[in-house]
């Protein structure tokens, strides 16, 4: 049950934890497919960890409860419904919106962004995504700011860098990517979004974890336009693949020579798809 401020009361999860310790069995798994607050899934590992227990995370609506209803309130104040585009973990913020309030959202827009289940399958499968995504377990380590904050952030932009075109990232505008990263406590706000997520990323092989999720909570419902760059090599292709399932009104459009940062690489060439997109739309809607 979800509580006014949009967290969510997992009361009735940490008794089922409770009830784990008394199991008696060499080796038990814990798989956590409702809603829960950021975090919430960590604490139930530490204090299963003694117990044999291993807990998973189901990619549905987790650590976004607060977000998702400040997104709500604010196109409700601008617009009955509204056009959202999303990049990377804007996407997932995109998605999560649509799959919990479809009323609202008129037309999906996705550069280089994933669809939880089908990531969360790709990563499982033990091959390239699962091999591309341990960055993450990466990034996620404790107090691992201090080691991407020396010299001048060295390390996180070798991570933005790694097999992909970053000569955008240059000039001013480094400048004032370090300046906002060196605000207080926003590189640990930056990767409190891999902390948080439920995405289980098993340490480069194939994962006995399979997911119970339910497709049917997590349908887009309006026109959905997905834009993807080939070369990106932290999200690969993989991890669209069968889209088309979650999606009654997809297009999706590959460019060859762009990666992850394909807006930065090619703004005109991305603003000009997204406007003959909803052009034609708007067409067929009239």
């Amino acid at each position: 049950p979800s509580n006014e401020d949009g967290s969510y009361n997992v009361d009735s999860v940490w008794k089922v934890v409770e009830d784990f310790k008394k199991l008696r069995c060499d080796r038990k798994s814990l798989v956590v497919g409702c809603t829960t607050n950021p975090g919430d899934c960590d604490e139930f590992q530490k204090s299963l960890s003694d117990y044999g227990v291993d807990v998973y995370y189901n990619p549905e609506f987790i650590a976004q409860g607060s977000i998702i209803k400040d997104l709500k309130s604010l196109i409700n104040h601008f617009d009955e419904d509204m056009i959202v585009l999303g990049h990377d973990w804007g996407a997932a913020t995109a998605y999560a919106l649509a799959f919990a309030t479809p009323s609202i959202m008129n037309k999906l827009i996705i550069l280089n962004g994933v669809h939880p289940i089908i990531f969360q399958r790709a990563i499982l499968s033990g091959g390239k995504q699962t091999k591309a995504s341990q960055y993450i377990n990466y990034l996620r380590q404790d107090k691992i700011e201090d080691e991407l904050k020396k010299d001048n952030f060295k390390k996180l932009i070798q991570l933005f860098s790694a097999n992909m075109d970053t000569s955008w990232l240059q000039g001013k505008t480094k400048d004032e990517y370090i300046k906002e990263w060196s605000r207080q406590d926003k590189l640990k706000t930056m990767l409190n979004w891999y902390r948080a997520s439920p995405i289980v990323i098993p340490n480069n092989r194939l994962s006995k974890y399979n997911a119970h999720m339910k497709d049917e909570e997590l349908q887009v419902n309006c026109p959905h336009l997905l834009i993807w760059g080939k070369k990106d090599s932290a999200l690969l292709q993989e991890s669209y693949r069968g889209l088309e399932n979650y999606c009654n009104d997809l297009e999706i459009v590959t460019l060859d020579d762009a990666d992850h940062w394909l807006h930065h690489q090619k703004p005109q060439e991305i603003s000009q798809i997204i406007k003959s997109w909803l052009i034609k739309k708007t067409i067929k809607n009239d």
